[in-house]
């Protein structure tokens, strides 16, 4: 390569090694900036890398090897984003023949492909809309659930309540059995006295309808108008407190509005509206004789004292009253 060659002014120096220095070195550099500026653009000086690779050594030997210019055999190293200074030193080390080998691997960043002095706005985060899908589809899942679970427990509670109030109902139609034997006064099978009658008939036919005071004489009737039952209280006089039995719906505050609905037992006997004083005198416990001809018949079975009243005649029983020990 003669002083004709098209090569850059500095050429000949670089073939011989003896002679190369610094200045020479330093004018390559100052030589090679039009073609940096030329075909390297800014982005490939953002992203300039030193590392110099085996393709890169291997490109800069052919293009030598095939007599192209050392203007352009740097052009293409700038272009591979090798530093200009380091694609100099390559291309005189080639030239030199001196051995030349890559660097180590590296990681290398790719840069962005605008300049670095334009920045791009980062879009704000999208919110996770799936996330925020499934907390709402929870959120309406379990208020579904509750809301379900109170109307289930509502239901059960108003269906218990309603069966409750239906059973006293039906036991109330249906009335208590009432037994007077030699165990005493039973109702629905339990021992009655003036102490527990009220809780007793509360198990048996429910709450009382209605209390009645009778003014001046201290006394209290509890009536149970659907079961014609009537408990006579008069506190403090032991002896006094009785349990009626209507079998005649007289009404009013001394009577129930409906009759006795129940069954009566006396020592196993049956008394119902039509038993006759006739029928009252056959119960031996009732140790009445001869059938009494009286409207109002008093007597005692086992100790406890019973009255039969025949208001209208002595076919048809009116009331029963048994006393309260």
């Amino acid at each position: 390569m003669g002083n004709n060659s098209p090569c850059l002014p500095f050429a000949s120096g670089l073939l011989r090694a003896e002679d190369r220095s610094r200045s020479a070195r330093r004018t390559n550099l100052l030589e090679l900036r039009p073609v940096i500026q030329q075909r390297a653009t800014p982005q490939w000086l953002d992203a300039m890398i030193e590392d110099i690779l085996q393709s890169d050594i291997d490109v800069a030997r052919n293009l030598l090897s095939e007599g192209r210019a050392e203007k352009d055999v740097l052009a293409v190293l700038v272009s591979r984003k090798i530093e200009p200074a380091r694609a100099v030193r390559l291309v005189n080390d080639l030239k030199q023949g001196r051995p030349v080998e890559p660097d180590e691997p590296a990681l290398m960043l790719v840069q962005a492909s605008k300049p670095r002095t334009e920045r791009v706005p980062r879009r704000p985060a999208e919110p996770d809309r799936t996330n925020s899908k499934m907390g709402l589809f929870m959120g309406g899942l379990l208020v579904a659930v509750a809301v379900t679970v109170g109307a289930i427990a509502f239901s059960n509670h108003r269906t218990h309540k309603l069966a409750q109030s239906d059973s006293a109902e039906v036991r109330a139609r249906q009335g208590p059995t009432i037994e007077l034997g030699s165990q005493g006064l039973l109702v629905g099978g339990r021992a009655v006295n003036r102490e527990n009658v009220l809780n007793v008939l509360r198990e048996s036919i429910g709450e009382p309808s209605r209390t009645n005071v009778v003014q001046g004489h201290s006394k209290v009737m509890y009536a149970y108008d659907e079961s014609g039952v009537m408990v006579h209280s008069v506190g403090a006089n032991k002896g006094k407190d009785a349990l009626v039995l209507y079998f005649d719906s007289i009404g009013g505050e001394n009577g129930t509005k409906q009759p006795f609905r129940g069954d009566f037992l006396i020592s196993g006997n049956p008394v119902k509206a039509d038993t006759d004083a006739k029928g009252l005198a056959a119960i031996r416990d009732l140790a009445l004789g001869e059938a009494p001809t009286n409207s109002i018949i008093e007597s005692s079975c086992n100790g406890v004292g019973v009255s039969f009243a025949y208001l209208d005649n002595t076919h048809r029983l009116s009331m029963v009253q048994i006393e309260l020990k």
